[in-house]
C-alpha cells in the first residue's frame, strides 16, 4: 500500500527523484502495490520524459502495468531478416498530446484482435517493460490485455459524414469490394496497392478508398461483415463523398 512518497521510491528500487515520487504519490495514494503500479498514460509519460533519462535504469523488467483509453491502434510492422520474419504492433494510450506508445509482440497483438480493441476503449495492459532507447513500453512473455470499458463513439449513420472531416471512425456493412490496383511510386516513396470498397448502414452507402495496408485488410474481409474504419478522412471526389483510408488508418472486422 502506498502510504508516502518513500513507498513509491522503494517500489522503483530507489531510482526516482523525490519530486517524481511526490508527483506519483499524489495520484496513487493508497494503491495496493501487490497488483503492480497502475499507471495511466500521463503518469507513464512523466516517467519517460526526457528530463528523466537514466533515472529508471534500475527499474525491473515486466513490472509496469498501465490503464487508460486507447487513442489509436497502429497497423502491424512486419520485417524480414533473411528467413526470419518479425511482427509487432503498437497501441497508443491516452489522449492527443498526452500519450504513451506500447509495442506488442505477435502473441500480444493477437489479444487485440481477439478482444476487438478499438479507439476509446479503456484497457489495462499488464507486465510491460520500459524500452529506455525509444522511450516506449514493450510487451513481455507475461503481458496480458484486458478491456475495462468498450466505447461506442464511431459514426454509424453514414449520412452524417461531411467532406473535410479527418481522423474519424466509421462503421458499416461491407457490401462491395473492387479489384486491387497497383499505384505507381510517389516521389521518395514506394509503390502501394489500392482497393475501392463500399459500406452501408442499410439506408446510406459510402465508398471507401483504401490505400496500402488497409487495402490488403479489406480484401480479406467477407462481404456482409460489419467493419470499422478508424482514423479515416472524408473527402469529396467527382461530386461524391468518399471515406479515405491510408496507411495511418485501421480497418477491422467486428462481426
Amino acid at each position: 500500500m502506498i502510504k508516502s512518497p518513500d513507498d513509491v521510491i522503494d517500489y522503483f528500487d530507489g531510482m526516482l527523484t523525490r519530486e517524481q515520487a511526490a508527483a506519483i504519490y499524489s495520484k496513487y495514494e493508497n494503491v495496493n502495490l501487490d497488483y503492480g503500479m497502475p499507471f495511466d498514460a500521463h503518469g507513464m509519460a512523466m516517467l519517460l520524459d526526457s528530463n528523466s533519462n537514466g533515472i529508471l535504469e534500475g527499474f525491473n523488467a515486466g513490472k509496469v502495468d498501465i490503464s487508460d483509453k486507447v487513442y489509436r491502434v497502429l497497423n502491424p510492422v512486419i520485417k524480414k531478416f533473411g528467413e526470419k520474419t518479425t511482427f509487432s504492433r503498437t497501441i497508443v494510450l491516452g489522449k492527443e498530446g498526452d500519450t504513451v506508445m506500447v509495442t506488442l509482440s505477435k502473441k500480444s497483438s493477437r489479444l487485440l484482435g481477439k478482444l476487438n480493441i478499438s479507439r476509446d476503449d479503456k484497457v489495462t495492459i499488464k507486465s510491460l517493460k520500459i524500452d529506455f532507447r525509444t522511450g516506449t513500453l514493450k510487451s513481455t512473455m507475461n503481458t496480458v490485455i484486458e478491456r475495462l470499458e468498450q466505447s461506442n463513439t464511431c459514426i454509424s449513420r453514414l449520412s452524417r459524414l461531411k467532406p473535410g472531416i479527418r481522423g474519424v471512425d466509421i462503421i458499416g456493412k461491407l457490401i462491395e469490394v473492387g479489384p486491387e490496383k497497383r499505384l505507381p511510386k510517389s516521389q521518395g516513396g514506394a509503390a502501394s496497392n489500392a482497393v475501392l470498397a463500399k459500406i452501408s448502414d442499410s439506408t446510406t452507402a459510402l465508398a471507401v478508398s483504401c490505400v496500402g495496408y488497409p487495402a490488403s485488410c479489406i480484401k480479406r474481409m467477407p462481404l456482409n461483415s460489419t467493419i470499422r474504419v478508424e482514423f479515416c478522412s472524408i473527402i469529396e471526389r467527382n461530386g461524391s463523398i468518399i471515406a479515405y483510408a491510408d496507411a495511418n488508418s485501421r480497418i477491422m472486422s467486428i462481426k
